[in-house]
């Protein structure tokens, strides 16, 4: 297919390839009309974040203490606990569907994990990734609530520093309103 093109005018069933966050896509016209001037944010309209302040810019908020303490450290949210300690936060998932979850930890002097709770609390794991390293964790997870919750995790005493914690579709999937032309977008249009 053809890529996107500013100030296209399309016709219901036209297609035109896209890059979402580095894949390639097809997409196609729902509604007649004509395209913007620019082309339109793909990964964040399709695959907006969930988490809330997860690089830690200039403060902690948005995130819950469990046990423990935690604060602010150049970029970063430093947990120190005696024994199991985190800090955690809700976002809305939809039932059924995949998400990918990421983030690092920069620095570490105990066993730590990133766990995915479902509705009931933040401890009550879907999945859960550990490390006794800093390292880059990277899993998905299918939503079993309408509320899931993230969890930086302490197994034991010591302190972990952890920064950009994401929480994404792991699949584009919707409908986006270009200018005058709408494109419906769903997981099985990747180029392979």
């Amino acid at each position: 297919y053809a890529p996107w093109k500013a100030s296209e005018v399309l016709a219901l069933g036209q297609r035109r390839k896209i890059d979402v966050n580095g894949r390639g896509m097809w997409i196609e016209c729902s509604t007649a009309g004509t395209t913007g001037g620019t082309e339109p944010d793909w990964y964040n309209t399709l695959q907006p974040e969930l988490v809330t302040n997860g690089t830690f810019d200039s403060d902690v908020s948005g995130w819950i203490t469990q046990t423990g303490t935690i604060v602010w450290n150049a970029g970063t949210v430093e947990v120190a606990s005696v024994g199991f300690g985190g800090v955690y936060q809700s976002f809305t998932t939809s039932i059924g569907e995949s998400y990918t979850v990421t983030a690092n930890s920069v620095s570490a002097s105990t066993a730590h994990g990133i766990r995915v709770g479902n509705g009931t609390m933040p401890d009550a794991g879907i999945n859960t990734e550990y490390a006794s390293t800093p390292t880059h964790f990277s899993f998905s997870f299918t939503a079993t609530s309408t509320t899931s919750y993230i969890y930086l995790r302490n197994s034991v005493t010591g302190t972990v520093l952890y920064d950009n914690v994401s929480v994404r579709l792991a699949e584009p999937n919707g409908t986006i309103t270009d200018n005058t032309a709408t494109w419906d977008i769903t997981p099985t249009q990747l180029y392979t």
